[in-house]
């Protein structure tokens, strides 16, 4: 859904409601709770709060944590959100994912005080391993308003992988807050 791909998104919908979750594996619990998030409804996300904690609770998996604290977000429920995506962290400390997901919902939650700068900070320090984290890396620079640490951060994904179509959105957007680069 996030990738514009709306048709495809409710394909996925339409398969975790209509297909019987085996509740005892963690795949076809992740795989209902993408489905459920897909919709973009309360219910859709309540339904992957409940799925993603099942799945955590057989088989504790960064990813899972990770998605768990996305649909917690979507529900504006932030210090649940925040604890799931430090339980991310944790079991995969060098995601720059990760810190940015849990950066953006201390930015976003208006009790906590600390605005996310220290995890955009830790982000763009950190070393991307491929073009889907330097992507992530140059939205933490963005969140920062380092405009020309986002370019350069954008700039690498695109060498790594030309047909990133989120390097190219940040790249143009960069650039655009910048002007002429």
């Amino acid at each position: 859904y996030e990738l514009g791909q709306y048709a495809l998104a409710s394909a996925h919908y339409r398969d975790a409601t209509s297909t019987r979750v085996d509740r005892g594996d963690p795949s076809s619990l992740d795989a209902a709770a993408r489905g459920y998030m897909a919709s973009e409804t309360s219910a859709g996300y309540e339904q992957a709060v409940r799925y993603l904690n099942d799945a955590i609770k057989i088989e504790p998996a960064a990813e899972d944590y990770d998605s768990l604290g996305d649909a917690l977000r979507a529900l504006q429920r932030y210090p649940e959100a925040v604890a799931a995506y430090t339980k991310a962290i944790e079991a995969e400390p060098g995601s720059i994912q990760y810190r940015l997901d849990r950066g953006r919902t201390r930015h976003e939650n208006p009790d906590d005080t600390s605005s996310g700068d220290e995890d955009y900070r830790a982000a763009v320090n950190m070393r991307a391993r491929n073009d889907d984290e330097y992507v992530a890396q140059a939205e933490a620079f963005e969140e920062l308003g380092d405009y020309r640490g986002a370019v350069a951060s954008a700039d690498s994904a695109l060498r790594l992988n030309k047909k990133n179509a989120n390097a190219f959105i940040h790249l143009a957007f960069e650039e655009l807050n910048l002007g002429d680069v």
